[in-house]
């Protein structure tokens, strides 16, 4: 799948996860500097999840360190066509690019993608 970016510009695709008691569609931006996909935490309970009693993972922040709840997501489906199980995610409130969930290495790393400025393409594949 190739898509067309905005060199500079965050790139937005679409992410629905699946979870116990349901499933969330959300607007994403790739963030490969993230290692985690991260969701809001109504997010996580809508999709069956309680991240007031989920362990806490450690962030390091441009604002500090925090500790944040962190799940496993049962699916993640990208773009219509790009999935994934088992994906470890981070429920956190973000407001990184006009989103509110973030796409990380967690779920990237399962894929093959690459970024062409100068062509303005985004470019993934499954390996």
């Amino acid at each position: 799948m190739q898509l067309p970016i905005r060199p500079g510009a965050p790139i937005h695709l679409t992410a629905r996860m699946f979870g116990p008691a349901g499933e969330c569609e959300l607007d994403a931006v790739l963030d490969t500097g993230s290692l985690f996909v991260t969701i809001p935490p109504e997010c996580a309970q809508e999709l069956g999840y309680d991240p007031e009693n989920a362990p806490l993972t450690k962030v390091v922040t441009a604002g500090g360190v925090i500790h944040v709840p962190q799940i496993t997501l049962g699916r993640l489906v990208v773009c219509e066509e790009f999935e994934a199980a088992n994906i470890p995610a981070l429920c956190l409130n973000v407001s990184a690019a006009g989103t509110r969930c973030l796409l990380g290495l967690a779920f990237l790393s399962r894929l093959n993608f690459s970024v062409d400025n100068k062509a303005g393409t985004l470019t993934i594949t499954d390996p």
